[in-house]
């Protein structure tokens, strides 16, 4: 069974829900949800009854040492981590997406300038 841990906090900017689940065998998904301003008892009961089970979370390649019990510092660095390690995903998946973007763009001005030849050879055939 999956142990799922859910922080509310103040990134400095924005209050955000960091969701790390973590599987028996150690391996971390962690998801973000914005929430914007500070989150009221009713946006929170929201959150997760509607929104929490359609969040994605991203593998982490981190793997962890499962405890049962876990300190307030562990707890942190814990978050601290997450965070890194989404960020890192994060800019994974913009570079490929950057990546796949870019090639079909290619694709398309490829497909454009092939019809503006054959285009261009009609005209000439026709005269």
């Amino acid at each position: 069974m999956d142990q799922v841990i859910t922080t509310i906090l103040y990134d400095g900017q924005f209050w955000i829900a960091l969701i790390e689940k973590v599987d028996p065998t150690g391996i971390i998904k962690i998801g973000k949800y914005t929430f914007g301003s500070e989150p009221s008892n009713n946006d929170l009961r929201y959150f997760y009854l509607y929104l929490y089970s359609s969040i994605e979370c991203l593998k982490s390649t981190i793997h962890i040492r499962i405890k049962n019990k876990r300190t307030i510092e562990e707890q942190n660095r814990s978050t601290t981590k997450a965070k890194e390690a989404y960020k890192q995903l994060q800019t994974i998946q913009l570079k490929e997406k950057k990546r796949e973007s870019k090639e079909e763009r290619e694709l398309e001005e490829q497909e454009k300038y092939l019809k503006k030849q054959e285009k261009r050879k009609e005209k000439h055939n026709g005269h």
